[in-house]
């Protein structure tokens, strides 16, 4: 799950993963260490059997990942500092979508780089002040050229297809 701001402001969203597989939401202004704020945001759900998917649930702390899909090398540089390397990709091929995924108590902001040798530097700050922290965040990597896709479920297709028959059905009866 990947939140955002729906704002040009200091608006922050921050995303929890619950033990029972659900997540929780904080809303925070950047300027207020842990301050609640109402404002819109926006959402991304990627489930990792995503076609093409290369991404994953990273614990900077740890050093290890929680989950993740596809092809990647992660390394903890320091603290708040990684190296991501996708294989046959670099910054410039394709780009990074992330939020945290920390408990509802973390306040970091997460920005990356080119580190000129075709891999990304993550870091993860802290709030008020921006210094580097380790915390958990979410990620994915998003090709240029050969981006993810999302295939419909099966039951979506029945349905289009059940709706199509229905209207079929409905014209030749009504040209009878």
């Amino acid at each position: 799950l990947f939140a955002i701001a729906n704002t040009n402001g200091n608006t922050l969203v921050h995303a929890s993963v619950q033990p029972d597989d659900t997540w929780e939401l904080r809303v925070q202004d950047s300027g207020i260490e842990l301050g609640g704020e109402s404002a819109n945001f926006s959402l991304l759900y990627l489930p990792y059997d995503t076609i093409g998917l290369v991404g994953g649930q990273y614990d900077g702390s740890a050093d290890a990942h929680e989950t993740s899909s596809g092809s990647f090398d992660m390394q903890r540089l320091d603290v708040g500092r990684y190296q991501l390397t996708v294989p046959g990709e670099t910054p410039d091929t394709g780009m990074l979508i992330m939020t945290t995924a920390d408990d509802l108590l973390g306040d970091n902001y997460l920005t990356y780089e080119n580190d000129g040798l075709g891999n990304f530097i993550i870091e993860t700050r802290d709030l008020p002040l921006g210094g580097l922290e380790d915390t958990q965040f979410v990620w994915a990597f998003i090709s240029f050229t050969d981006p993810i896709s999302t295939v419909p479920e099966p039951s979506t297709w029945l349905l289009a297809a059940t709706v199509l028959a229905c209207l079929s059905a409905g014209r030749r009866r009504a040209s009878v």
